[in-house]
């Protein structure tokens, strides 16, 4: 475990202890289930446990519940829509199922991604193996280098290590990985200037701590205050940071130092392009100490599995229905338009979750930050993304919301083109907990 400091701070060592833990779940994890999983199970066998569930023999009820939970996660793709099931306890034991198997694929989701990987390789590559390998989305951006090929290369050789584990390796060698504030993306790229005091646990979340500053005041106390960033997996996609300030001290030796804003309650949003959780906790502290310990708990909100949600062409999508998983999205109209060569398209959707209000809870903003495509393709046939102008709220109730969203100036006509929905399908509550020792501390000045 490494620590670094600014020019003008010692190096030091961190000693993290980090435990997350899944509290709740109400929605989908962050990866989709494999085809090759799905198609495993045979079809015709689920139907059958699924017909059983309606049973007048309540041992064939409870055996072919437990029959359909034991084919896992894979299942979900697989389970009918609740309205499709008439039969009432059929319908009750899919919705327990899918309930179920949904927080079983949401904890699989926040199991850290694993690297395996020996030799020399350009960033960019590196990169792109990184990615290929985690399913973590990241790339080279080094605004200094006019010529990637001028790069020295970096050679690895890492064997079954967290995707964070293999950032801070990565930062051994002089490469940080940031997330853009603008586009929300992993970027590596080089800097003159060493981060501020670094460190990550073994989870799919990664902590860096900046050295406690120091500010007097008064003659007989100082007031003691660090930032602290959470970050997810590129993958996992954070939508708040909560916390109570109560629920965070400081010892410093034998004393212990209570949160300078007592009472308080926060909550970040993280919004669209949010993938950092950053808070300063302040802590009023005797002026002598030189070192301490952070403890406290912290809690994120993640929107876990996203799952693409595709209406191939889009000229012919109206009315269509497309589920995964737990949620059901409905093209309810599309309204085409072509002026002077240019194209456009109003694309109105209904979105609906199987879980009705525990799936949006008391946050309901975070379905608009979902993330919504045209699928074109260029003159050479390159596959290419094209995100909407703007979007417009229709309606918003317990189960789901209207939206509408704008794609203008297009080249080509969006009539072929396929409109791609990204949904995640569960809201996940993961408490991380601090315990962070050896925590320097450094005069405000400094």
């Amino acid at each position: 475990m490494n620590c670094f400091g600014s020019a003008s701070h010692v190096c030091c060592a961190l000693a993290l202890a980090v435990s997350c833990q899944l509290l709740v779940a109400s929605a989908e994890s962050a990866d989709e289930i494999p085809a090759s999983q799905t198609n495993t199970i045979d079809r015709a066998e689920v139907d059958s446990l699924i017909q059983q569930l309606g049973s007048a023999k309540r041992t064939t009820r409870t055996q072919a519940e437990k029959s359909l939970q034991s084919f896992g996660p894979a299942l979900l793709e697989l389970l009918p829509p609740l309205d499709l099931v008439r039969n009432v306890a059929a319908r009750q034991a899919v919705r327990r199922i899918r309930i179920q198997l949904e927080g079983e694929a949401a904890r699989q989701s926040l199991k850290p991604r694993r690297v395996t990987l020996q030799g020399s390789y350009s960033i960019a590559d590196l990169a792109t193996k990184l990615a290929e390998q985690t399913g973590n989305p990241l790339r080279f951006a080094d605004s200094n280098a006019e010529d990637e090929t001028t790069l020295p290369m970096v050679t690895v050789d890492w064997q079954d290590v967290t995707f964070w584990e293999a950032m801070l390796l990565l930062e051994e060698k002089g490469w940080f990985a940031r997330f853009d504030s603008q586009s929300g993306d992993l970027q590596l790229s080089r800097t003159a200037t060493l981060p501020m005091s670094v460190t990550s646990n073994r989870e799919a979340v990664r902590i860096r701590v900046s050295p406690l500053s120091r500010k007097a005041i008064s003659d007989e106390a100082v007031l003691l205050q660090t930032r602290v960033s959470i970050e997810c997996e590129p993958r996992l996609r954070p939508l708040f940071l909560n916390y109570a300030s109560d629920d965070l001290s400081l010892k410093l030796g034998t004393k212990s130092a209570s949160s300078f804003d007592a009472g308080a309650k926060i909550e970040l949003p993280l919004g669209i392009s949010g993938r950092e959780a950053v808070f300063q906790p302040r802590f009023p502290a005797d002026p002598n100490a030189n070192t301490a310990h952070l403890l406290g708990e912290v809690t994120l909100l993640l929107a876990a599995a996203e799952q693409p949600i595709e209406f191939s062409r889009l000229g012919e999508a109206t009315g269509v229905a497309r589920r995964r998983g737990g949620v059901t999205v409905v093209v309810s109209s599309v309204l085409l338009g072509e002026k002077d060569g240019r194209h456009s398209a109003r694309v109105r959707i209904q979105v609906s979750y199987d879980l009705g209000a525990n799936a949006f809870e008391s946050h309901q903003t975070w379905v608009f930050h979902n993330r919504v495509w045209l699928a074109a393709s260029d003159d050479g046939g390159k596959a290419r993304r094209v995100a909407p102008k703007s979007f417009d709220t229709l309606f918003q109730n317990e189960t789901g919301v209207g939206i509408e969203y704008v794609f203008s100036d297009l080249d080509q006509s969006p009539a072929r083109m396929s409109f791609v929905y990204l949904a995640p399908t569960q809201l996940i509550r993961v408490p991380v907990k601090l315990d962070i020792s050896g925590l320097p501390i450094v005069n405000d000045a400094d």
